[in-house]
């Protein structure tokens, strides 16, 4: 939740302030002669020292007018810290304070040595006892030596990584990624002695959460670490910890990355492993020019096969789909507004039909964009089977193609898929059935198969009164559910999904148009992507050999050339995009619930801020983690965050993943761009640099 990311945040920029403020310092260990003076003095000094059952570091501070300042950090009873004043022969004695009313007197004198080398010792006694410490200065007064990079890693109420840098003056620039709210830059100082207390708030959906976290920089072993707690208003906390250098976490590492996690336009990250997979996504939906960016990986990866344009493979996987009358049919609806009629009282009481029935449809036989009212024809077509639930008409003309037995077949599958989406998504309500329980009719006809070989159609204006759809998008209207269907697929395995894909384009344009008065369209994407996963939900999809699982197969090999906003208009295979639409859908349901596109319909917001609100994060962010969830199951990685896998497909079983090398990305809005690196035998480490795109990006360090 984005409670949980902001402690981690938070905590990370004290951490990196903490580091800071242990670093300006001086350096230099030895015994000296009495001081010339206290400016001599100046500088910062770090030493160890040990104690039974432990130890712990002591930081000093020196002014050039001698003032002092000590942080003692002992490994068993935390952090104590004072103010004092340092004599004219080098002497001081300084009361610091601890947790609760533990404190420590330390006692100690500097000397310099004729090199100019300079050192401390002495002596702790109060809440624990120490007969002998020593430090030494480790630089000039004005250097700094925590200046560089920084990170580690926190826990507690949630867990995640942080990276800091850190300036020569002792300012800092961090970043934290947490689980909850993904990446958050903060900035702060550290203390000369190491002791830091920083304080902020998130960004986006976890701004209302402040979060505070203290703790010291120090040696531990001659190497500089760190250490505290972080707590938030959320009602969160934990631990953090972390040391000098890169941020190394742990070989198997998940990360995505927002455009607040690149400081100075760059991300970066390295982990113990070999291998990186990366997985940009420019989410600007309406950004009309390509755009770019960078991915390195530290050793180079030898460059993969060219993605390959697999022809579809047998049964399912020849299912005919036009590339772009998906758009045109929503084109057809831009002509003028999207009347609305109230559902409290139907406008003319609904069709059932009869076996042996027959009727006129109207129906365009040419590509919808160019369909009008004056070039539709009229099919009359028989009633072949009916029964409460379904109409199987067939048009007389090709009466042949579908013979009784299969039409009881056809009805019977249909009256099982409606039972199942409806209980999913709703009721198909519009003017002419109210209470969604009329029949709903499916037209075979070899007609459908004019219009770019389809294989079958939901046409929307058929849900509006002929007297709107004639006045507005000078359409005829056949005022009735009803879905199209290519009678020469009629006996196809995969045409029960093709009805199920179908009926739930009605469903979902039923609800969003007349229950929930939206005037918007969803984006195709979205659109064709719940229509996919509602074929899992009837018994026809992905883990039943159905469609989903081909256009699968085709989007891994093409993900290159597929934009989710840009349908069809790329090289790839119009089916690859129904494979990407597909894995995202099926991400939300197998993530937030089966309930979750249902949540998402019946809604007067918008796809990206309804998923925003039941994911709470960003809509980028998600799409970097359903890139994560892709490479996740393709490769069998076997990450088992449920945020970077699907729970109820393998999409390993689609076949092969085709990954880009590293190095600049042209990129289109919302296209995925899957590259693999591969570094040394024990470090890998990735790059993303920013260019006229900052793209949200998922990133696995195996």
């Amino acid at each position: 939740m984005r409670r949980l990311k902001q402690p981690g945040i938070a905590a990370v920029v004290s951490v990196l302030g903490l580091i800071v403020a242990t670093a300006c310092g001086g350096g230099g260990a030895g015994v000296s002669a009495p001081s010339p003076g206290l400016a001599a003095f100046a500088g910062t000094y770090v030493g160890e020292y040990t104690r039974s059952p432990t130890g712990g570091s002591i930081v000093l501070a020196v002014t050039s007018d001698g003032a002092l300042e000590v942080t003692v950090t002992d490994f068993q009873l935390g952090v104590f810290d004072g103010r004092g004043r340092v004599g004219g022969d080098g002497s001081f004695s300084v009361n610091a304070a601890g947790a609760g009313s533990a404190s420590i007197l330390l006692s100690g004198r500097f000397r310099v040595s004729p090199d100019g080398s300079a050192a401390a010792s002495g002596s702790i006694t109060g809440a624990f006892v120490v007969n002998s410490w020593t430090a030494a200065r480790i630089g000039g007064a004005d250097s700094n030596p925590l200046a560089g990079d920084w990170s580690g890693t926190y826990s507690g109420g949630e867990a995640g990584t942080w990276v800091a840098t850190i300036r020569p003056d002792g300012t800092v620039s961090a970043r934290a990624d947490s689980p909850s709210c993904g990446a958050v830059t903060l900035t702060g100082r550290v203390t000369q002695t190491g002791k830091a207390t920083f304080g902020g708030a998130g960004s986006g959906l976890c701004s209302q959460y402040r979060i505070t976290w203290t703790g010291s920089f120090y040696t531990r072993g001659g190497q500089w670490v760190g250490s505290g707690t972080w707590s938030s208003t959320s009602g969160l906390s934990g631990v953090w910890s972390g040391a000098k250098g890169a941020i190394q976490p742990p070989a198997g590492s998940v990360l995505t990355v927002d455009p607040a996690s690149y400081v100075n336009g760059t991300f970066s990250a390295t982990a113990s492993g070999s291998t990186a997979y990366v997985a940009g996504i420019d989410m600007d939906a309406f950004q009309e020019a390509s755009r770019s960016y960078s991915v390195s990986v530290d050793g180079g990866y030898p460059a993969p096969a060219a993605a390959q344009r697999l022809a579809a493979p047998s049964g399912a996987g020849d299912h005919p789909v036009s590339p772009q009358e998906a758009e045109a049919i929503f084109a057809i609806l831009r002509r003028g507004p999207v009347p609305h009629r109230p559902l409290t009282r139907p406008l003319a009481v609904p069709f059932s039909y009869s076996t042996g029935s027959q009727r006129s449809f109207w129906m365009c036989t040419q590509p919808f964009a160019n369909c009008t009212a004056s070039n539709q024809v009229q099919i009359t077509a028989t009633a072949v089977h009916t029964t409460q639930r379904s109409a199987i008409f067939v048009d007389n003309d090709n009466l042949d193609d579908v013979p009784l037995d299969l039409a009881q077949t056809l009805s019977g599958a249909a009256d099982r898929f409606w039972q199942a989406i409806t209980a999913n998504l709703g009721l198909p309500q519009n003017p002419y059935n109210t209470d969604g329980l009329g029949q709903i009719v499916f037209l075979f006809t070899r007609k459908v198969g004019q219009i770019d070989n389809l294989a079958g159609f939901f046409f929307p204006p058929d849900l509006f009164p002929d007297s709107d759809t004639t006045q507005y998008w000078n359409i005829h209207s056949n005022q009735t559910n009803m879905l199209y269907l290519n009678s020469a697929f009629a006996s196809r395995t995969w045409m029960p999904s093709t009805m199920a894909h179908e009926f739930a384009h009605l469903v979902h344009f039923s609800r969003r148009i007349f229950v929930y008065q939206k005037t918007s369209f969803d984006p195709t994407y979205f659109v064709e992507g719940l229509a996919m996963a509602m074929e899992d939900i009837a018994g026809y999809g992905y883990n039943n050999n159905g469609n989903a699982r081909s256009f699968v197969r085709l989007f891994l090999q093409q993900s290159a050339d597929v934009s989710l906003v840009r349908w069809g208009a790329g090289p790839a295979d119009i089916r690859s995009y129904y494979g990407a639409a597909y894995l995202v859908t099926r991400y939300l349901l197998d993530r937030f619930g089966t309930g979750t596109l249902s949540r998402i319909i019946n809604s007067t917001l918008d796809v990206a801020p309804s998923v925003e609100s039941i994911s709470s994060e960003p809509y980028g962010r998600t799409f970097a983690s359903i890139a994560i969830a892709i490479v996740n199951s393709a490769q069998r990685l076997g990450i088992t965050d449920p945020r970077f896998r699907y729970s109820t497909i393998d999409v390993s079983q689609a076949g092969a993943m085709s990954f880009l090398n590293p190095g600049s990305q042209a990129t289109t809005p919302m296209n995925w761009r899957f590259v693999r690196g591969q570094g040394g035998p024990a470090q890998v480490r990735v790059t993303i640099r920013a260019g006229t795109s900052t793209p949200y990006a998922g990133v696995i360090l195996k």
